[in-house]
């Protein structure tokens, strides 16, 4: 009845430092484990319940970030804006 699921997510990025660019690969649930059903048992019965799960999803996410700053001057706080990311079913 109750099982432990086993939930691999995964990310992989790239920088391209010239161009002031991150290419991100996500994924959530590759081996497509979730469950959206859980049973228990005890002594008064049986419970069935029933919940919302995010489904096995893959996103490319595209990062740039915008240098504000002279070249000379470091700072570490440097804003970035991120692109909505493409989700692929």
């Amino acid at each position: 009845m109750n099982r432990d699921e086993v939930v691999w997510n995964m990310t992989l990025s790239r920088t391209i430092p010239k161009a002031n660019l991150t290419i991100s690969a996500e994924g959530f649930d590759i081996l497509g484990q979730l469950s959206n059903r859980r049973f228990t048992v005890n002594e008064q019965g049986r419970t069935e319940t029933y919940t919302n799960v995010t489904p096995r999803y893959f996103m490319l996410k595209l990062t740039y970030r915008f240098n504000k700053f002279p070249k000379n001057k470091k700072n570490n706080g440097m804003p970035f804006i991120s692109m909505p990311p493409v989700f692929i079913p």
